[in-house]
């Protein structure tokens, strides 16, 4: 029997207990094995696969408690909450084309991830609508300069729009799967994402992806023009030869864009300009005076710029996996998937890497990098700006994925 003293220590002793604690009191060895030696080592090498192949088998048969005590021991470890980082590992294979690998989610991962991908779907609708690209007036470019930044920023609004839009087709047909008796048990934040009309925002993400790519024709009839006037008048020879790349690139665009429209590969064009039917031959005209005017230029601009688009992608450029250091496991079957790679939504400025902070491009060696990361000696570091070398000759990094 215990004694008066004894009963004491012991209430102490458990009220003393943090609510970490408590809360990890509530897996199985089983199950903290499973989330230290296989999930945050999942998540810190920037493997998207594993995470959800790991997740899924776990969160079949969690409660609400259990959810609570993994997201207490994630957080000991520098990873977000369980439903954020499932969700996550979805959006990544998502945007790059991976979710056909990938296990379907069982009901208690769909409960969890479903609402958080909702919230950035509405958040994607609210940014592309309110974009720079789609004010009307459309913004007016001046030079060379101002014209490529405007192109570059339809190509990443169009990106984000088919990227989100095949996620919205993913998040319905898992919302339909959830059980009734787990409807039930929403609350009301994640009643609203599984009642959703999904219908009614594919369609948005169709208006809206069919308007930028108007736009983006709208833009490159614009500087087609302007780089036809720049060849047959400028004797500047950096403008002529960009205004000789220009020209030809938008040239080709375009005829591809009415080409597409006229076997119906692209919906008929809604706006003013594009529905004049003598457009195409005119400027098809401009770019053959445009091309004479280059003469040699053009092959050698090609040349020059494609060489500095893949130079950009190879200094500049983040894998689907490990971080960015990798590609996806998907190259090695497919010439597509060996193309896809995350680029900066800026074009990047260097620093200097001896001046500390954050580093631009993020691996000065990349591999340097690779050789850690295979090694298990690189992971990733949630908010943190500076290197750090820790026990057992484990190195920190703060690694951030690109758009």
């Amino acid at each position: 029997m215990l004694s008066r003293a004894s009963l004491s220590l012991a209430l102490m002793m458990l009220t003393a207990l943090s609510a970490s604690d408590v809360s990890a009191a509530a897996l199985s060895r089983g199950q903290r094995a499973t989330i230290l030696d296989q999930l945050i080592p999942a998540y810190q090498q920037g493997d998207s696969l594993a995470v959800v192949r790991v997740s899924g088998p776990l969160s079949r048969r969690l409660n609400t408690a259990r959810v609570e005590a993994i997201d207490a021991l994630l957080k000991q470890h520098d990873a977000p909450p369980l439903g954020t980082l499932m969700a996550e590992a979805r959006l990544a294979l998502t945007d790059q084309d991976g979710v056909s690998n990938s296990p379907q989610p069982n009901p208690v991962e769909i409960k969890l991830i479903v609402p958080a991908l909702y919230t950035r779907v509405l958040k994607i609708i609210e940014w592309a609508e309110k974009h720079a690209v789609m004010a009307e007036p459309m913004p007016a470019a001046r030079d060379f300069d101002e014209f490529e930044l405007t192109l570059w920023n339809t190509h990443v609004l169009q990106n984000q729009l088919e990227a989100t839009g095949r996620l919205t087709e993913l998040i319905a047909g898992w919302a339909e799967k959830l059980p009734p008796r787990m409807l039930e048990d929403l609350d009301a934040e994640q009643a609203i994402a599984f009642r959703a009309d999904y219908e009614e925002l594919l369609a948005r993400f169709d208006l809206l992806s069919h308007e930028v790519q108007q736009r983006d024709t709208e833009i490159r009839i614009r500087r087609l023009e302007f780089a036809a006037g720049i060849l047959a008048e400028s004797k500047n020879k950096k403008e002529r030869f960009v205004a000789a790349f220009a020209l030809d690139l938008d040239a080709r665009v375009i005829d591809a864009f009415f080409v597409d429209v006229a076997e119906g590969d692209i919906k008929p064009v809604t706006r003013e300009r594009l529905q004049d039917p003598e457009l195409a031959g005119h400027l098809q005209q401009i770019a053959n005076q445009g091309r004479a005017h280059a003469g040699d230029l053009v092959s050698k601009a090609q040349l020059l710029f494609k060489g500095i688009h893949w130079w950009t992608r190879g200094r500049y450029g983040s894998g689907p996996d490990g971080w960015g250091l990798l590609k996806s496991m998907e190259s090695l079957k497919s010439e597509s998937d060996q193309f896809s790679l995350y680029m900066p939504t800026e074009t990047p400025i260097p620093t200097d890497p001896l001046a500390g902070g954050e580093s631009v491009p993020e691996y000065d060696r990349r591999h340097h990098y690779t050789w850690g990361w295979e090694d298990r000696r690189i992971y990733s570091a949630v908010n943190t700006n500076t290197t750090v070398v820790s026990k057992k000759n484990t190195t920190v990094y703060s690694m951030s994925k690109f758009y």
